[in-house]
């Protein structure tokens, strides 16, 4: 019984501890519990900082088609021209990948919400 104990908290600790690192340097990638969903943005050049691999990396906040906000990090080749409206593939704080798009093409609670 104490030895099927142990097993047991041995397996949930590694169980945790595996997903606590996946976490850490995933985000929300890989976790299955988190939705996939379009979210909305407008490109400010103060966003943007040039990382070590020569990304530039934009910390800003989204807005989903319902109005909500929150904050992601994704990076780009290029620097964004000041005022672009993108539409980004996100999964949580996680950006797959990102389109510019005109801003008649972005939904009207979301573009209300953007700053």
């Amino acid at each position: 019984m104490q030895t099927i104990f142990k097993l047991l908290l041995t397996f949930t600790i590694g169980v945790g501890t595996v997903l606590g690192t996946v976490y850490a340097f995933s985000g929300d990638r890989f976790m299955p519990w988190v939705e996939k969903d379009i979210v909305y943005a407008k490109s400010h050049i103060a966003e943007s900082t040039k990382n070590r691999a020569g990304l530039h990396t934009y910390t800003t906040t989204v807005v989903d088609e319902n109005g909500h906000k929150r904050k992601v990090t994704f990076n780009t080749p290029n620097v964004l021209k000041e005022g672009s409206y993108l539409k980004l593939h996100a999964k949580g704080t996680y950006i797959a990948s990102w389109d510019l798009i005109h801003s008649k093409d972005v939904p009207n609670k979301a573009l209300n919400r953007l700053y």
